[in-house]
């Protein structure tokens, strides 16, 4: 089984394979399975043997130490990494804030219509609810 939940066949297992990640070489089983869209899928057996990683969810990044170095791994797609924006420097507020200006501006109006619009239907003549919350 992968992480979304589907069940993909194994068509077997390769003892021994060796394989690098980001430059890193590793050797361990490898389960062959049918075409998929990945070159590799890293179980959570094999990951565990990296020990403490911190992963960041948000750039698609994930860090550990491996050996003698900090390994530090990227996904594809993933946002570009915060030492690239240090270069920045003291001006790295304003420029992010520019960068995206839209997610701070004021709203305007009632927002855009959407594919389900939910409504509180109300009885003809009756009269609002207002009543202190409770738990």
């Amino acid at each position: 089984m992968v992480a979304n939940g589907d069940r993909l066949s194994c068509l077997g297992v390769n003892e021994g394979a060796t394989f690098s990640v980001h430059d890193d070489p590793f050797r361990d089983e490898v389960f062959v399975l049918l075409p998929v869209d990945y070159d590799l899928v890293l179980g959570t057996r094999w990951l565990a043997t990296l020990g403490s990683i911190m992963w960041d969810f948000s750039t698609l990044t994930m860090s550990f130490w491996l050996h003698d170095h900090k390994a530090y791994w990227q996904g594809l797609g993933s946002p570009p990494r915060l030492p690239q924006l240090a270069a920045v420097g003291a001006n790295l507020m304003p420029a992010l804030l520019q960068e995206f200006d839209a997610l701070f501006t004021e709203p305007h109006g009632l927002p855009l219509p959407r594919a389900c619009n939910h409504c509180i239907h109300l009885l003809p003549s009756m009269p609002l609810v207002t009543v202190r919350p409770y738990c």
